[in-house]
């Protein structure tokens, strides 16, 4: 289910990235992240931190280098969310980032 919703907001955000709506493309990422982690190890929101997604992913024996790569991709998303004057080309690359760790994560998982 947690990778299911994900990809719903990654759709979401794909055609924000298109009609190159920043604020909303930067809420749904971190709304996709942010929920695949609450919904795939049932944690509520209001629990989530970096430092509780780095403690449950090390848990479940997560590569540290994939966590690492979460957290940045979290971390990008955030900076860019606030930040203004953001690229397109900056959206882009969360975007692909964000694709490319769920994706990751879920193999890993396994």
């Amino acid at each position: 289910k947690a990778t299911k919703v994900a990809r719903k907001r990654m759709k979401a955000a794909q055609q924000f990235l298109q009609e190159n709506k920043q604020e909303q493309f930067y809420e749904e990422v971190s709304q996709a992240l942010w929920g695949y982690l609450s919904d795939k190890f049932s944690i509520p929101l209001a629990n989530l931190s970096m430092d509780t997604v780095a403690e449950t992913l090390r848990k479940r024996e997560v590569k540290e280098e994939t966590i690492n790569r979460f957290i940045e991709t979290l971390n990008n998303c955030e900076y860019a969310r606030f930040a203004p004057g953001g690229s397109h080309s900056t959206m882009e690359h969360i975007y692909n980032e964000s694709i490319g760790i769920i994706s990751h994560m879920e193999q890993e998982l396994r």
